[in-house]
């Protein structure tokens, strides 16, 4: 796996920031817990994600081998709907370019959901989709949560990836 320099410097920055604001300290002390060994623990992190993620696939072909309830599925679908609403807002504070590729990112992942939850025989009581879709949206609704400034919204998208991770 390889990472521009720049990609690299914003997900620190954003990590360090999160500690930051979790532990009440400032910036600065903050950074003194990103120890080599922190770091390390960081990249294994995003390796095994990256894979759980199956960067590449085509969703709505892959193994459906995990179930959800309706309701739970619905849960996420209202969830990817309210990070769309939340990176189409021109005050997010994100550059415009980087709103428009997440928003992309959040609307193609509810267009997929969708499908797979039409694929589905009406009357079941779960709908079964693939593991890495499941992925992708604990993924987008945790990091939106550190996207917005609404405490009610942040903890409703944590709550909601915690479902998406099962």
């Amino acid at each position: 796996m390889t990472m521009t320099d720049q990609a690299a410097q914003q997900l620190l920055t954003e990590r360090v920031q999160v500690v930051a604001e979790r532990m009440r300290v400032g910036v600065r002390q903050a950074q003194t817990y990103l120890t080599d060994e922190a770091l390390a623990g960081v990249v294994d992190s995003m390796v095994e994600t990256l894979a759980d993620e199956a960067p590449g696939a085509d969703l709505v072909t892959e193994p459906r081998t995990t179930a959800l309830t309706v309701g739970t599925l619905g849960r996420l679908i209202a969830g990817l709907a309210e990070v769309a609403l939340l990176y189409t807002d021109p005050t997010t504070a994100l550059p415009a370019n980087e709103r428009v590729g997440r928003t992309h990112e959040v609307l193609t992942l509810l267009s997929v959901t969708g499908l797979i939850q039409a694929d589905t025989s009406s009357g079941s009581g779960s709908v079964p989709v693939p593991p890495a879709l499941l992925t992708r949206i604990a993924r987008i609704l945790t990091t939106a949560a550190e996207h917005t400034d609404d405490t009610d919204l942040a903890a409703t998208l944590r709550r909601d990836a915690m479902r998406a991770s099962g």
